[in-house]
């Protein structure tokens, strides 16, 4: 006989705390990911700025030393 499971009821007591702390670490999440956004975005001005420098370099030394490397600009 294949097994059957049984619908569980719960009382409107239980249920919502049960829901109440559902969200509560839902928003908890939500706060984490979206502070993570912000620094990682930060990051990533700070290393497209780093990477503009030393684009910037190369082409200076490239052209002090005067063998014809040219930087690609993107």
């Amino acid at each position: 006989m294949p097994y059957e499971a049984k619908k569980r009821s719960y009382t409107q007591e239980f249920k919502d705390p049960a829901v109440n702390l559902l969200t509560e670490q839902e928003s908890q999440e939500d706060e984490d990911l979206r502070k993570e956004i912000v620094r990682l975005k930060k990051e990533n001005r700070r290393l497209q700025m780093e990477r503009e420098i030393l684009k910037k370099a190369a082409a200076f030394f490239a052209k002090e030393s005067g063998n014809g490397i040219k930087i690609q600009k993107n």
